[in-house]
């Protein structure tokens, strides 16, 4: 996957999501830091979705925090020299649809889009 591909807004969250893991001090980016990235990115796309589908997206930002706050943390957080982006960066291919499921999970109730962003949960 090339990075230098994806749109303003993607690279805009793909960093967000970076910034979000090293604050909460998790040792990797996962599916969630991404989401909570588009989820508070204004004029994104998420936000829009979730406003056509009447969701409700103050409810869907604090699934995501829970859940961020839920993941694993480390003491050291990020060194230098890490490439995060190098090395999370393929599983954002599959990321993105698993962030589109969350989106109409949110629509669905907050218990929905919870089992999406579970690791290793089969997507409905």
């Amino acid at each position: 996957m090339d990075f230098d591909r994806f749109t303003d807004k993607a690279k805009d969250a793909v960093r967000e999501a970076i910034k979000t893991a090293r604050r909460n001090n998790n040792s990797q980016i996962e599916i969630v830091h991404l989401l909570d990235a588009l989820l508070r990115q204004e004029e994104g796309v998420v936000p829009q979705i979730i406003a056509k589908v009447n969701g409700n997206l103050a409810e869907a930002q604090r699934v995501a925090e829970e859940e961020i706050e839920r993941l694993p943390q480390v003491l050291h957080g990020f060194g230098p020299g890490h490439s995060i982006v190098q090395q999370q960066l393929p599983q954002f291919g599959v990321g993105f649809g698993k962030v589109r499921l969350a989106a109409r999970g949110v629509a669905e109730g907050p218990n929905r889009s919870r089992s999406i962003l579970q690791p290793g949960q089969a997507a409905a």
